[in-house]
């Protein structure tokens, strides 16, 4: 009987999942997939190459399917660790989703079984299985189910709690050892989250819930075992914080530990505790999701008022409960919780904490109801209980209309099963509890405008169907090349991942700052947030230099463009202007600024410094006069606002292009809009933002450029008759800075000029592995020259010539610059992510200790007595 209770543990949550599936038509009942918000953007993308890592296929080191290049172990430590995760292996890119609902599952059932162990740890049997299932569909796992990286935390917790109460009633540290370091390696932005919990939840331990005495071997012994635990993480977590160094969690922390802004009201907190407290906006912007049961609810009151434990625990509990409170009110607590950065979407990650807490107190309080079934039957205790719910209902119900009757309705069902039901008729309980679990999840589906823009089976089998013929088509080149998807071809940012492509986009929470300023000086859509975005393009330059042979599209492109291949109406265009990876320049190159140049002035002079005896220009530059300005005024520092806001504004330039051809207009923070970029680096000072309407009246005619949201705009094919204005419209909280536009027409054919003339150098690119590349190189002139690679600037990247370790020259633009003397050479270029070793040494060392310990306690426990 007691395995039937674990096993069940297990089966409910995923049984009740299962029902909720087929009553919302989710697969494999309906069409539905979890393709819901960052797992259609990000997450998919990254299971994709998980897949492609575990079939020898792909580097788990570093990729060059990660923007313009990017180190791995951050992502695999963020997204990938979590052994769940292993069961994508058995599904390919066509079937991706099901193995996610599969994780999805299981992880579910994993809570369900972990909680079910720490509350049977009090008293096994029917009420843990009751309230391990509530834990297991609680508002957290309902809301963020697509989120699944972060259900690993949700596993680990009930056994990290365990192990803590172990550590101080008995002296036995081993699970709380194991559950620190599961949870650094499983995912460290939860684990860091679970953490901070295990100090606060100790210490209230220690001196007020176990009533031990506080001792300081109890205190020692606990530091100790966390340290221990992240030392047996070490492996994976010291390659994570430089990986996390010089990137979107990079943040001021006075500024953010001064930002008291209240983000809600305690009465919101109340309401969010209930059933169905799920809004439309919840996914970026709603309330704490804290909802763990009304049952528990029920008796977490009921605990406090007929519990005859020690004061001591009602305080400690309560103070527990108080920090969460200010944390979710507050902004500098709760970015405290989100690793000093406040969440872009997702709001108030920890609440799993939160609940976690309420159905461990709500089972007390049902251990306590039972004891007075069994003993002492006080029917008018337990009234009184029902009558403090109500008033307190009374309460809510002037704060929330909508949901008042229901919650009102499940409250007044439950006290009235404490009244009548006596220890056989228990399973009422479950029969209240599986709908209303059901009833909440249903809420999310029909209020969450995310879930109802879910991709569905239909609409990914068809994008797979479509791409991956053309895909196959460039992976027959076998050389080191870049492949950007655009159009319908394009799926999301991540798209490099999802198909194993070396491509120039990216979207996670671990961008390099060096990645989004190399970005910035091609002129592609970048932002310290949101990754970086191939968009509609930067110039034709751009994709040159950064190797990009291939566009799949179902777009038109002209030159250097030539169309190759075309199936499903989707069409493989090949670049004649591709460079390869690896390029001679001169020194001229180490003085370029690129900080001081317009994109299209800096673009000439790299061209120039190539070393190939060459140096036309491939831009030449037109002529731009401000024209027009209406219900705009400069500031102090010159920038123009709109003056009236009831008022259209612009700022209206007159182009002149003096010869045909291809025309680009650049500003660097036109495409900077504050829908799309919230970051730092793209944020003018006082908090304004780049304007986000451009549009170009072209011989009379108005088109709209606002699409283009990248530092260039390409404005088509001008002649030096056609008659051209630009409008810049600043918006609400947007600035127009006059002196960041520039104009150019491209001239093709000298483009082609160059990588003819590039190709023509000898320089022979190997690559072994993604993170070790070899490369024959010959400096045919006297003098030194250097190499310099489309790879962005990393501090992992080790090289050696001829066999002596060579310093990579740190630059300004941003990629890698090694100097290469007269002669032939051979050149190795290996990735070591930063604390590698040194973590794997520290976890190896900490593993013995380990071992050494568990021996140690076995022979103690074989000994005779």
């Amino acid at each position: 009987m007691k395995q039937a209770w674990y096993i069940g543990a297990f089966a409910l949550p995923v049984f009740l999942w299962v029902i909720i599936y087929a009553l919302w038509r989710q697969f494999p009942f309906g069409k539905n997939t979890l393709l819901i918000w960052d797992m259609k953007w990000q997450y998919t993308a990254f299971f994709c190459h998980l897949r492609d890592i575990l079939h020898g296929q792909a580097s788990g080191v570093y990729s060059f399917s990660r923007a313009i290049g990017g180190e791995m172990p951050g992502v695999l430590a963020y997204y990938l660790l979590s052994p769940f995760n292993l069961l994508i292996y058995f599904f390919d890119r066509k079937n991706i989703y099901i193995g996610i609902m599969i994780i999805a599952l299981c992880k579910t059932g994993a809570s369900g079984l972990t909680m079910y162990t720490f509350l049977a740890g009090r008293k096994a049997g029917y009420g843990a299985l009751l309230f391990s299932c509530a834990y297991a569909l609680n508002a957290y796992v309902v809301g963020y189910q697509f989120n699944i990286f972060w259900m690993d935390a949700l596993i680990i917790l009930p056994l990290m709690v365990w192990g803590i109460e172990k550590l101080v009633d008995e002296g036995k540290d081993i699970l709380y050892i194991c559950m620190v370091a599961l949870a650094v390696i499983t995912n460290f932005y939860t684990g860091y989250m679970i953490c901070i919990f295990s100090v606060l939840y100790f210490w209230c331990y220690l001196l007020l819930i176990s009533g031990h005495k506080c001792r300081l071997r109890e205190i020692l012994r606990y530091h100790a075992a966390s340290l221990m635990g992240g030392m047996l993480a070490a492996g994976v977590a010291l390659p994570v914080f430089f990986a996390l160094n010089g990137g979107k969690t990079d943040s001021d922390l006075q500024k953010v530990l001064s930002d008291k802004t209240v983000l809600l009201g305690y009465s919101d907190l109340i309401r969010a505790i209930f059933c169905g407290e799920i809004n439309e906006g919840q996914m970026t912007a709603g309330k704490p999701l804290l909802y763990g049961s009304v049952l528990a609810f029920v008796f977490v009151v009921y605990y406090f008022i007929f519990s005859k434990e020690a004061i001591k625990s009602k305080i400690a509990y309560t103070l527990l409960f108080a920090v969460f409170a200010v944390s979710f009110k507050y902004n500098n607590l709760n970015c405290l919780w989100h690793g000093m950065q406040p969440p872009m979407g997702s709001p108030y990650r920890f609440s799993f904490l939160f609940i976690f807490l309420l159905i461990e107190l709500a089972y007390q309080g049902f251990i306590v109801w039972e004891e007075k079934q069994e003993k002492e039957k006080k029917t008018g205790k337990v009234i009184y209980a029902a009558v403090l719910v109500l008033l307190f209902f009374a309460g809510y119900r002037t704060l929330h209309e909508a949901g008042f009757w229901l919650n009102f309705l499940l409250t007044g069902i439950y006290v009235l099963l404490m009244i009548v039901v006596h220890r056989k008729g228990r399973i009422l309980f479950l029969c209240v509890l599986a709908p209303e679990l059901i009833l909440n999840a249903g809420t999310l589906y029909l209020n969450s405008a995310a879930y109802q823009a879910a991709t569905t089976t239909d609409e990914w089998n068809s994008y797979i169907d479509r791409t991956g013929p053309l895909i196959e088509q460039v992976k027959q080149d076998k050389d080191f090349f870049r492949t950007v998807l655009t159009g319908d071809a394009r799926f999301a940012n991540n798209d490099g991942l999802l198909w194993n492509v070396y491509a120039l986009e990216s979207y996670t929470s671990l961008e390099k700052s060096t990645t989004q300023l190399l970005a910035k000086n091609m002129g592609y859509r970048y932002s310290i947030k949101y990754g970086m975005s191939y968009g509609t393009g930067a110039d034709s330059v751009s994709d040159a230099l950064l190797g990009v042979r291939y566009l799949i599209s179902s777009e038109q492109y002209g030159a250097p463009y030539e169309e190759v291949y075309e199936e499903n109406g989707l069409t493989v265009w090949k670049n004649r202007a591709e460079f390869p990876i690896a390029y001679l320049m001169d020194e001229f190159v180490l003085e370029i600024e690129p900080e001081k140049l317009s994109l299209f002035d800096y673009e000439n002079e790299l061209l120039h410094s190539l070393s190939v005896g060459y140096d036309e220009d491939v831009f030449s530059v037109g002529s731009l006069e401000m024209n027009d300005i209406r219900n705009a005024v400069p500031d102090e520092e010159g920038k123009y606002v709109r003056e009236n806001e009831s008022e259209e504004a612009y700022i209206e330039y007159c182009i002149k292009v003096s010869e045909k051809g291809c025309a680009y207009l650049q500003d660097d923070l036109s495409g900077v809009t504050k829908d799309w970029y919230k970051g730092k680096d793209t944020c003018l000072e006082d908090g304004m933002h780049g304007v986000s309407t451009v549009k170009m009246i072209l011989n009379g005619k108005e088109q709209d450029l606002s699409g283009q949201r990248d530092g260039v705009k390409k404005l088509g094919e001008l002649t030096p008759e056609d008659q051209v204005y630009v409008r810049f419209y600043p918006g609400e909280d947007e600035a127009f800075r006059g002196e960041t536009v520039a104009l150019a027409v491209e001239r093709t054919d000298v483009l082609e000029t160059y990588a003819k003339m590039v190709q023509a150098q000898k320089v022979d690119v190997r690559m072994k592995k993604e993170q070790d590349i070899v490369i024959q190189c010959t400096n045919d002139v006297k003098e030194d020259r250097y190499l310099m690679l489309s790879i962005p600037y990393d501090t992992g990247w080790h090289v050696s010539v001829d066999g002596e370790q060579t310093e990579i020259i740190e630059n300004d633009h941003q990629m890698l610059i090694i100097p290469v003397k007269p002669g032939e050479h051979s050149i190795e270029i290996r990735y070591i992510p930063r604390g590698l070793y040194m973590g794997i040494f520290i976890s190896v060392i900490a593993l013995g200790m380990m071992i050494w310990k568990i021996k140690k306690i076995l022979d103690i426990t074989t000994l005779p007595c």
